[in-house]
């Protein structure tokens, strides 16, 4: 939603992931969010509001939206990437950054840098946001994806993964379940 808000209005906002966490009644927050049940709360609570007005607290509580604070952004809808097919998805991320699952495991949380094409995990467990591709230096193809797990993480809280791996839904299944929100 960040990325869509900076497209459309040249602001760079930072959102609170804390109302989604408390006010997403459809999702289990860190234990199994869903980015179409995010998009859906944030709709439904007519927008989001900043970070710096619901602040991050790391666990979820009590939604604490009561019409006081003020939405930053709003957005209409949102739209489905064809699954599978990560031409429709390069498409998708070249217009703005879109949401997808992934499957990670234990080699994927150790990631430090380069173009990742390890191991997976075995199920659908983790939400990133694809912010871009590009190739490197040796010719691999790859996906840049923006992740939650803080600065500390990957390199400097990105991660560049491998692009037309030949896996079927992509590395790590990153095309099977994409989308993106809509202002």
């Amino acid at each position: 939603v960040e990325g869509i808000v900076k497209i459309k209005t040249g602001n760079s906002i930072s959102l609170s992931e804390q109302q989604v966490l408390d006010c997403d009644e459809q999702s289990s927050g860190c234990d199994g969010g869903n980015f179409y049940n995010a998009f859906n709360s944030i709709i439904q609570s007519k927008g989001i509001v900043r970070e710096e007005d619901y602040p991050y607290k790391e666990n979820k509580q009590t939604c604490k939206l009561n019409g006081q604070i003020a939405a930053a952004a709003q957005i209409t809808s949102y739209a489905d990437v064809a699954s599978n097919d990560e031409q429709q998805l390069l498409q998708a991320v070249a217009q703005q950054p879109v949401a997808t699952r992934i499957k990670v495991g234990r080699e994927f949380q150790s990631y430090r840098s380069g173009v990742y094409s390890g191991s997976c995990g075995p199920s659908f467990n983790h939400e990133v946001t694809i912010i871009g591709y590009g190739i490197n230096e040796e010719g691999m193809k790859y996906w840049l994806i923006k992740n939650s797990w803080g600065e500390s993480w990957g390199e400097s809280g990105y991660m560049r993964l491998i692009r037309e791996s030949g896996e079927s839904g992509g590395q790590c299944g990153m095309a099977e379940y994409a989308g993106y929100p809509i202002m």
